[in-house]
């Protein structure tokens, strides 16, 4: 179970695909990157927990990647549904892995940040893929621009049956861009070993907007950011990724977030202006779609803040009058905009 790729994987090297799937990563594999002995090590760790209809496809996406200094780990949160079976399947290539209870994805992404040795590490969601040749792009990348932390590319949303939905809004680097939402995704971007030799880990508080959370830290702490188009992945949406399921939990992580780079005083003040409107508008989206219980509990941390509009102060006193009244004026808003719904 602790194995080292030191020869790039090609599709004649791995078990055979299912029947019936073709292209990348299962017919298809990356250009061949030739082993000189001078590659920097690339680690990429997936945290996995019962997602057997994917998990197959990100394992591929990394293994036939061609790279000969690969170290992939694996951190199962104890499945039940067959994602084990598909780990032992690959065992035999994988650095490491592992099928235990755990807290979350943010206790298993530490585990694995705490065991990777690479140079560069990656993380790649047990749904999600990296594109071909992705790691050819980080090398060059990495051999053009020495002093970044933090490489990203682009990324495209795929559906449930990797049909291509849209890309994921990603650009040049700006740290007002990560709220309201990151302008970068983890399935195309990879992170120096030295930021977590140096202690830097997932906040595990964090269930999930942990990303955005450490990205943002990451910023704050003065790690420079690379925008790399090359660099690409694919981001899955599907009825029962977290994004679709977790959308309470995730709404008040990222008030949390908001709070914190208001408060923080290595925000620029630029920032700390944008959290606190982004915030009000979360929360008058939060009235608006009849969120009432979180809409409640974001008027209440403005109100601390010291950061309450006219218009919020209005809205809850419709609020306090009970939700038809709040529908009511929600509809009449809407009418008035000509809005259908």
């Amino acid at each position: 179970m602790n194995k080292m790729t030191t020869t790039a994987y090609k599709v004649e090297n791995l078990p055979p695909p299912p029947q019936g799937r073709t292209g990348w990563p299962w017919t298809e594999g990356s250009t061949v990157i030739e082993n000189d002995g001078n590659l920097p090590r690339i680690s990429v760790v997936t945290p996995s927990y019962n997602q057997v209809a994917y998990l197959e496809e990100t394992i591929r996406s990394v293994l036939l990647q061609g790279y000969p200094n690969l170290e992939y780990l694996v951190i199962d949160g104890g499945s039940n549904d067959g994602s084990v079976e598909i780990i032992k399947k690959y065992a035999d290539y994988l650095t490491y892995w592992v099928s235990e209870k755990d807290r979350g994805q943010s206790d298993a992404l530490n585990k694995g940040f705490r065991r990777a040795t690479g140079d560069f590490v990656g993380w790649q969601n047990s749904d999600d893929c990296y594109s071909k040749d992705a790691f050819s792009q980080l090398l060059k990348a990495s051999q053009q621009f020495p002093d970044i932390d933090i490489f990203y590319g682009s990324t495209q949303h795929i559906d449930a049956q990797s049909n291509l939905i849209e890309p994921y809004p990603v650009g040049e680097f700006d740290i007002h861009h990560l709220i309201p939402h990151i302008n970068m995704c983890n399935q195309a971007m990879f992170f120096r070993g030295k930021i977590f030799q140096t202690g830097q880990f997932i906040d595990e508080s964090y269930q999930h907007a942990m990303d955005q959370e450490f990205l943002l830290r990451l910023a704050l702490e003065k790690y420079q950011f690379k925008f790399v188009p090359g660099i690409q992945g694919t981001y899955r949406i599907h009825g029962a990724s977290k994004m679709v399921y977790q959308q309470e939990i995730c709404a008040r992580e990222i008030g949390q977030i908001y709070r914190w780079l208001h408060r923080d005083s290595r925000s620029p003040e630029s920032l700390k202006q944008r959290a606190i409107s982004v915030y009000q508008g979360l929360c008058r989206y939060q009235f608006g779609t009849y969120q009432l219980p979180l809409f409640a509990e974001s008027y209440a941390e403005l109100k601390q803040l010291d950061a309450l509009t006219p218009g919020l102060v209005a809205r809850y006193a419709l609020f306090q009058l009970g939700p038809d009244s709040v529908k009511a004026a929600t509809k009449f808003k809407r009418l008035i905009r000509g809005e259908k719904r």
